[in-house]
């Protein structure tokens, strides 16, 4: 197997693998600065279809997903050995790695990372996902002091709504729901599940149902046996409190989404700023780098949000020295707002307007390159029918229904990109990538345009509000 090589990047050292992948941090150079990622490198002929499609839904929502707690996507690619996804770095390790440093951790400690977690699952649910797969392994942290945390790995992850039910076996079984493990339908709540085990494991060291073997393991996880929280360990009352509700068994018993936001242990009070100065710091960090390697697009939903985080910062910190290193950086939040909006270049290509156009290269699609990929694809008949569903996201485009012309383009490319893994080399496949690179980036462009529409809606939704939740 050749080594894995990405035009643009140096892969520098692996800081991780699994069964098909190995991850490395990477150099690229954007605009005379050093860019530092994490490449993860997946090896393709030893997938099988389950798994492409994992690595395919994991694309799919790191592109879509924008939050200070969840690991950014970058880019990817690939070539005709592995599939390349290129992410923001974390030089903290894994929070795994972060507990059997240091045996147990603080309570204060755990709080701190429940929280960061828990301000990540409220941005999932309010768009019905679930991870399904969270474990300390896939909570990345930012550094090792004073470390922010970062949920990746998106593999497993699925729409779900808070009520809806499902069936599939997903996961990993030291973390898994009881009711999964039961081949039982399932909903929301095992992301509940799996949050309990964690907190419990950062607090006491070890997984509140570890075995020495994975039989044991199931049957303990399946018994009726409630969790029992051990009392070698001085907690806070809110602390086992929420433990007990979260480590249910029974998925009726077990305390609601609602009700984990809400609860003591991870609601923090409207004076406390502690928890937010991070995240306004980190959005803000971002804006700043997207606004340096000239990605205005991003930059500018970043500068918003950081808006809206720094004004409840100011609110909670009235008259403190913070108050003035917070102002300094709303100024520049406002400022650069101002300029890109005003930029002619950006107001040339729209990117961030509600009626922003099709470019030329998209009204190409429709001409001879598109005419020919359609031609060639007449006796495939699910390359036919894909491609036609992305047409369908062009014309809906064109007429400025952007929201349906997203979906097409998203219900396209999921059944286009496994299409051209399996693609021979030839004329048709060089059209397909074309054709795939060409949906991609403008389906990015209006999944930019549905943020910053979401982002003003919760800023005006949020300006009446009095105080400041870290969560919301």
């Amino acid at each position: 197997m050749p080594l894995p090589r990405i035009p643009g990047f140096i892969l520098v050292t692996k800081i991780g693998s699994g069964t098909f992948s190995e991850v490395y941090k990477a150099y690229r150079f954007v605009n005379s600065s050093k860019q530092v990622v994490a490449v993860k490198c997946i090896v393709k002929n030893e997938l099988s279809t389950n798994t492409v499609d994992n690595i395919i839904h994991e694309i799919e929502a790191l592109k879509l997903l924008r939050h200070p707690h969840i690991i950014q996507m970058i880019d990817f690619s690939w070539d005709d050995n592995f599939i390349y996804i290129i992410m923001e770095y974390c030089e903290g390790g894994d929070l795994s790695v972060f507990v059997r440093s240091h045996k147990q951790l603080h309570e204060k400690i755990c709080k701190s990372f429940l929280c960061q977690l828990a301000s990540a699952l409220q941005y999932l649910r309010q768009h019905n996902i679930v991870h399904m797969d969270l474990k300390p392994s896939n909570l990345l942290l930012t550094s090792r002091r004073n470390p922010i945390l970062k949920l990746a790995d998106f593999g497993l992850a699925q729409s779900l709504k808070n009520r809806q039910r499902e069936t599939s076996f997903r996961g990993s079984p030291l973390y898994m729901a009881p009711e999964i493990l039961r081949r039982e339908s399932y909903d929301a709540s095992v992301d509940l599940w799996s949050t309990g085990v964690i907190l419990y494991e950062c607090l006491f060291g070890k997984p509140p149902c570890s075995s020495s073997s994975l039989k044991e393991l199931v049957e303990n996880i399946q018994s009726k046996a409630a969790i029992t929280i051990p009392t070698t360990k001085d907690i806070s009352a809110d602390c086992k409190d929420l433990l007990e509700r979260l480590l249910q068994k029974d998925p009726n018993k077990r305390m609601t989404f609602e009700e984990f936001f809400n609860h003591p242990f991870v609601r923090m009070s409207v004076a406390s700023s502690n928890g937010a100065e991070p995240e306004a710091k980190l959005v803000f960090e971002r804006a700043q780098k997207m606004d340096k390697w000239n990605r205005r697009s991003e930059a500018i939903i970043l500068y918003r949000q950081a808006q809206t985080l720094l004004n409840r910062l100011i609110s909670a910190d009235v008259g403190t020295l913070r108050e003035t290193h917070t102002r300094k950086m709303l100024d520049v939040c406002s400022r650069r707002i101002q300029e890109i909006e005003s930029s002619e270049d950006v107001l040339k290509r729209n990117t961030l307007s509600v009626e922003a156009p099709l470019s030329r290269d998209l009204r190409a699609n429709m001409s001879p390159t598109f005419q020919e990929l359609h031609s060639l694809s007449s006796t495939t008949p699910d390359l036919l029918s894909s491609l036609e569903i992305g047409l369908e996201g062009v014309q809906y485009d064109g007429e400025g229904q952007h929201a349906v012309a997203l979906e097409r383009y998203k219900a396209a490319l999921e059944k286009l990109i496994p299409l051209l893994r399996s693609e021979s080399k030839g004329r048709r496949r060089e059209l397909l990538r074309l054709q795939i690179t060409l949906w991609m980036e403008r389906a990015e462009q209006l999944q930019i345009i549905h943020d910053l529409q979401q982002s003003n809606l919760e800023e005006l939704q949020s300006g009446d509000a009095s105080g400041y939740c870290s969560l919301q």
